[in-house]
């Protein structure tokens, strides 16, 4: 099981609040995925990573219980393009770092117990780019590739279908329309 995040820093231009994004993948299928704004404004670009690993390594957590009451145990991986988040995760308390919530130091402990592995994965292989920032489409299809997201063109056979409405109805619609605005510009009562 391996599970990606990414955090855009500051991407909300009112609130300065991060985005959270992430996938979890069982072997190659996607199996959940998120775009959340984080709920405090991080001071740093380490800091809202921390924020994203923090909420993947519940997700990952919850994935594993899952798995573990069906009855099929399972490594879970979470992946990071962030050095300074993984770094905070891979120590001990906050060594220096004085913003950081103490909160979300419970995933120190995690890594120590080797409940969940953290890995590093580079920025530009990271899919969960999908969930966090404005990409170009060549990017998006790459992502899109990783998770085994495909495109089809088409609606699919599950839609609803279109239904046409009928002229006439839409005349008489149309026509009460008119009437209401006639009514509402004249002031009267319809």
């Amino acid at each position: 099981m391996s599970v990606y995040t990414d955090a855009d820093w500051a991407g909300c231009k009112v609130t300065r609040k991060s985005t959270s994004g992430g996938c979890a993948m069982l072997g190659s299928h996607a199996i959940t995925s998120w775009s959340k704004s984080q709920s405090l404004v991080a001071l740093s670009s380490g800091e809202s990573e921390l924020y994203a690993l923090v909420k993947a390594t519940a997700e990952g957590l919850g994935m594993q219980s899952l798995l573990k009451d069906l009855g099929v145990k399972v490594q879970g991986h979470v992946w990071a393009d962030a050095s300074a988040a993984l770094g905070i995760i891979n120590r001990k308390g906050l060594g220096r770092l004085r913003h950081i919530d103490t909160s979300y130091l419970w995933v120190q402990d995690v890594a120590a117990s080797r409940a969940v592995a953290f890995r590093k994965v580079l920025g530009s292989d990271n899919p969960a780019d999908l969930f966090t920032k404005y990409l170009d489409w060549n990017v998006i299809g790459k992502h899109c590739q990783a998770i085994k997201c495909i495109f089809t063109e088409g609606r699919a056979t599950s839609a609803p279908a279109v239904v046409k409405i009928e002229e006439e109805y839409v005349g008489r619609v149309m026509a009460l329309c008119q009437a209401a605005v006639r009514a509402i510009e004249s002031e009267q009562d319809w």
